[in-house]
Protein backbone atom coordinates (compact mmCIF):
# COMPACT_ATOMS: atom_id res chain seq x y z
CA UNK A 1 0.00 0.00 0.00
CA UNK A 2 1.73 3.40 -1.29
CA UNK A 3 1.92 5.80 1.96
CA UNK A 4 2.77 9.71 1.39
CA UNK A 5 5.63 10.98 2.55
CA UNK A 6 4.02 13.48 4.26
CA UNK A 7 1.31 15.75 5.14
CA UNK A 8 3.43 18.27 3.35
CA UNK A 9 3.87 16.08 0.52
CA UNK A 10 0.54 14.31 -0.34
CA UNK A 11 0.94 13.42 -3.84
CA UNK A 12 4.79 11.50 -3.44
CA UNK A 13 4.16 8.16 -1.97
CA UNK A 14 6.62 5.31 -0.88
CA UNK A 15 5.47 1.22 -1.14
CA UNK A 16 7.98 -1.29 -0.89
CA UNK A 17 6.26 -3.37 -3.89
CA UNK A 18 6.47 -0.33 -6.20
CA UNK A 19 9.79 0.99 -7.49
CA UNK A 20 11.98 -0.50 -4.80
CA UNK A 21 10.28 1.90 -2.12
CA UNK A 22 11.60 4.85 -4.15
CA UNK A 23 9.55 7.83 -3.52
CA UNK A 24 6.97 8.16 -6.55
CA UNK A 25 4.39 9.85 -7.62
CA UNK A 26 0.97 8.89 -6.71
CA UNK A 27 1.58 5.58 -6.37
CA UNK A 28 2.09 5.29 -9.79
CA UNK A 29 5.75 4.24 -11.13
CA UNK A 30 7.25 7.28 -11.78
CA UNK A 31 10.33 7.78 -9.21
CA UNK A 32 10.30 11.08 -8.16
CA UNK A 33 13.87 11.38 -9.47
CA UNK A 34 13.00 10.43 -13.07
CA UNK A 35 10.46 13.65 -13.43
CA UNK A 36 12.88 16.17 -11.81
CA UNK A 37 15.66 14.50 -14.87
CA UNK A 38 13.27 15.23 -17.43
CA UNK A 39 12.56 18.77 -16.12
CA UNK A 40 16.00 19.45 -15.79
CA UNK A 41 16.71 18.11 -19.29
CA UNK A 42 14.60 21.09 -21.05
CA UNK A 43 11.29 18.90 -21.41
CA UNK A 44 8.33 21.53 -20.67
CA UNK A 45 5.49 20.74 -18.63
CA UNK A 46 3.48 20.03 -21.73
CA UNK A 47 5.70 17.79 -23.07
CA UNK A 48 6.11 15.10 -19.86
CA UNK A 49 2.19 15.42 -19.53
CA UNK A 50 1.87 14.82 -23.12
CA UNK A 51 4.44 11.77 -23.15
CA UNK A 52 2.98 10.23 -19.51
CA UNK A 53 -0.77 10.90 -19.57
CA UNK A 54 -1.60 9.83 -16.12
CA UNK A 55 0.35 12.33 -14.39
CA UNK A 56 -0.96 15.99 -14.00
CA UNK A 57 0.66 19.12 -13.89
CA UNK A 58 0.51 19.10 -9.87
CA UNK A 59 2.59 16.01 -9.80
CA UNK A 60 5.41 17.68 -11.57
CA UNK A 61 5.56 20.65 -8.93
CA UNK A 62 4.93 18.10 -6.12
CA UNK A 63 8.08 16.72 -7.26
CA UNK A 64 10.19 19.64 -7.63
CA UNK A 65 8.40 20.67 -4.15
CA UNK A 66 9.73 17.60 -2.27
CA UNK A 67 12.79 17.81 -3.99
CA UNK A 68 13.20 21.43 -2.65
CA UNK A 69 12.70 20.01 1.28
CA UNK A 70 15.07 17.31 1.04
CA UNK A 71 17.71 20.16 -0.37
CA UNK A 72 16.58 22.40 2.47
CA UNK A 73 17.11 19.59 4.67
CA UNK A 74 20.52 18.79 3.67
CA UNK A 75 21.49 21.91 3.61
CA UNK A 76 20.36 22.73 7.12
CA UNK A 77 21.98 19.80 8.40
CA UNK A 78 25.32 20.79 6.46
CA UNK A 79 25.10 24.47 8.11
CA UNK A 80 23.61 23.78 11.41
CA UNK A 81 24.85 26.20 13.73
CA UNK A 82 27.41 27.76 11.60
CA UNK A 83 30.40 25.53 13.05
CA UNK A 84 31.67 23.06 9.92
CA UNK A 85 31.55 19.43 10.58
CA UNK A 86 34.12 16.69 9.80
CA UNK A 87 31.79 14.75 7.63
CA UNK A 88 31.50 13.49 4.23
CA UNK A 89 28.41 14.45 1.71
CA UNK A 90 27.64 10.74 1.49
CA UNK A 91 27.84 10.04 5.29
CA UNK A 92 25.55 12.68 5.76
CA UNK A 93 23.33 11.48 3.22
CA UNK A 94 23.48 8.14 4.23
CA UNK A 95 22.44 9.34 8.26
CA UNK A 96 19.90 11.63 6.98
CA UNK A 97 18.63 8.93 5.15
CA UNK A 98 18.49 6.78 8.45
CA UNK A 99 17.38 9.57 11.33
CA UNK A 100 15.63 12.19 8.96
CA UNK A 101 17.82 14.86 11.12
CA UNK A 102 21.24 15.32 11.69
CA UNK A 103 21.60 17.63 15.33
CA UNK A 104 23.49 20.60 15.25
CA UNK A 105 27.27 19.72 16.16
CA UNK A 106 27.26 16.51 14.95
CA UNK A 107 30.85 14.79 14.47
CA UNK A 108 32.59 12.09 12.94
CA UNK A 109 34.46 10.09 15.22
CA UNK A 110 37.74 7.91 14.63
CA UNK A 111 35.94 5.13 13.19
CA UNK A 112 34.46 7.16 10.83
CA UNK A 113 31.03 7.21 12.14
CA UNK A 114 28.94 9.95 12.68
CA UNK A 115 28.33 11.01 16.69
CA UNK A 116 25.51 12.90 18.40
CA UNK A 117 27.17 15.74 21.02
CA UNK A 118 27.06 15.17 24.16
Amino acid sequence: MSTSISSHHPRITCDHDICHGQPVVRGLRYPVWSVLEYLASGMTEAQILADFEDLEAEDLRACQAYAAAIVKKISQAMVGDGTRRPVTRQQLLAHLLETGKVPPGTVLNEQGQIEKPA
